[in-house]
């Protein structure tokens, strides 16, 4: 009798690696702001790839990717906006 286990027990999805790549990203996208596009574009190609095959998990990693990501997104634009316009004010 054959078992299809891995020694991760299923915590990592190694079988839906846009999910996975969301994930990574969208966390360095909290140094690296730009990086929570690719993230967010990559939670939604992860979740698709779900949805065509059940089996690949990884829906909670493409989530994560893409709702830290967009926030992450958010707030450089932010940051961005503010720094314009306090250099606008300045000159």
């Amino acid at each position: 009798m054959k078992h299809d286990s891995d020694a991760t027990g299923g915590v990592v999805p190694y079988k839906n690696p846009p999910a996975l790549f969301a994930y990574y990203l969208a966390i360095f996208s909290i140094i690296c702001g730009p990086l929570g596009i690719a993230s967010v574009i990559l939670g939604f190609i992860g979740l698709q790839k779900h949805k065509q095959n059940p089996a690949v998990h990884g829906v909670a990693h493409a989530w994560i990717g893409i709702i830290l990501g967009g926030v992450m997104v958010l707030i450089n634009i932010a940051i961005l906006l503010l720094l314009l316009t306090a250099a606008a004010a300045a000159s």
